[in-house]
């Protein structure tokens, strides 16, 4: 996959977001507005304020994705002086698949080494 068909993949899901939540809002209303034109009494404002709690729901999620901000990085800053044969293996690595090299290389105590994820043979 190309490095534009990624970038457009991931714009159109980041979009899709937003008008999945907005699709939501707008079909909630339609609901509202069937359930009290043909529906009056208790029933009606039970299934409007289950559905108003709903949009709140869409509503919460939507501000806090609109709102959301990146956070300090964890871990450990390597840089490339206190490592080069690591950084020197990065950019190889990098230039080899065709992509800029990363710019820093954090390293938390929290990352699970690769031997860790590989499944275990039987014998």
């Amino acid at each position: 996959m190309s490095t534009a068909l990624r970038a457009a993949v991931s714009v159109a899901m980041l979009v899709g977001f937003y008008v999945l939540g907005l699709l939501q809002l707008a079909l909630v209303g339609w609901l509202l507005y069937e359930i009290w034109t043909h529906m009056h009494g208790a029933g009606a404002a039970k299934l409007s304020w289950l559905l108003l709690a709903a949009v709140g729901a869409v509503l919460v999620g939507l501000w806090k994705a609109i709102r959301a901000q990146p956070g300090e990085p964890e871990g450990l800053l390597l840089r490339p002086e206190q490592a080069p044969d690591l950084w020197r293996t990065v950019r190889e690595m990098a230039a080899e698949a065709g992509t800029r090299p990363p710019t820093r290389s954090d390293w938390s105590p929290r990352s699970t080494p690769p031997s860790a994820r590989t499944p275990k043979r039987s014998a």
